[in-house]
């Protein structure tokens, strides 16, 4: 994403995987470190949108520079 997107995004299955073993394993340990270790894992969800040529501004549908707005 470029600094254009206003839209949310999100880790779902990554902050529910942190909340998990934290449930599990106890406020007192890291993520990934205790005995337990939870993932939520999918396939399948990378960028299907028809977007080929590179980022387009949402209302001029310009090109746009994804250092500046």
């Amino acid at each position: 994403m470029n600094n254009t997107n206003r839209l949310i995004s999100s880790d779902n299955v990554g902050y529910a995987a942190i909340l998990m073993e934290k449930e599990l394993n106890g406020n007192n340990t890291l993520p990934g470190k205790g005995p337990i270790v939870c993932a939520f894992a999918s396939t399948n969800l990378g960028d299907v949108s028809p977007n080929t040529r590179g980022p387009r501004c949402e209302f001029s549908g310009q090109e746009c520079d994804q250092e500046k707005l």
